[in-house]
């Protein structure tokens, strides 16, 4: 099966997710993580109509983009280490993966000097395991409070990777007023949608032959 009949299949899913709870398909936006794909493979996803793509490395997003550039709309997903920000915040239109107060500094330093504002996700750690990224949720308000105060940053929502903190992170949201949350992915991206996900960060399903 090609990357357009894959696309096809997901959208189908998508859709009766989002009809299972009422919500309208046009609610949840399709995000394809590239660290599976090659240059070629990214192509054949835009030809498909595709265009928004996520990267979880610096380097890969920088070497992508050189060939790509802007006939894809790329969002940033992994964990964004403060000495990569500069060669990352020209080039996304979306971080997902805010996560401390030193970081959302170094972001705003490094917009304010191209003079961008990015609109941002804060990755929420809700059982505060040490080896996964996130931010705690004791620590989560201060961070909130903080990109109030940084002219560069427009906090848009949270994120998670935990398919069992789905409906605490919906609830989190909606007590912040933030209208995005980017949760769910190629194994529970319908359980996400019913939660109320309105990005889907999908991956290796998208470029399966065939599809499963």
């Amino acid at each position: 099966m090609s990357i357009k009949t894959n696309l096809a299949i997901i959208k189908a899913r998508v859709a009766r997710a989002a009809e299972r709870v009422g919500r309208d398909p046009k609610q949840v936006k399709l995000l394809v993580a590239g660290k599976y794909a090659d240059v070629g493979q990214l192509e054949e996803l835009i030809r498909a109509g595709q265009r928004l793509i996520g990267e979880n490395r610096a380097q890969d997003l920088v070497k992508k983009y050189a060939v790509i550039g802007d006939q894809a709309e790329w969002h940033f997903i992994g964990h964004l280490q403060r000495n990569k920000v500069k060669d990352v915040v020209p080039l996304v239109t979306m971080l997902h993966s805010l996560d401390s107060l030193r970081l959302a500094d170094e972001l705003e330093r490094q917009l304010k000097k191209i003079n961008k504002v990015l609109p941002v996700l804060i990755e929420v750690n809700v059982a505060g395991e040490v080896t996964k990224s996130g931010i705690s949720l004791q620590e989560l308000d201060e961070l909130v409070k903080h990109c109030h105060y940084l002219p560069h940053l427009k906090l848009k929502g949270l994120m998670t990777m935990n398919q069992h903190h789905f409906h605490t992170l919906r609830q989190l949201a909606k007590s912040y007023n933030l209208p995005e949350l980017s949760m769910g992915t190629s194994q529970d991206f319908e359980v996400a949608i019913e939660e109320g996900a309105t990005m889907i960060r999908l991956g290796r399903i998208v470029f399966l032959n065939p599809i499963v």
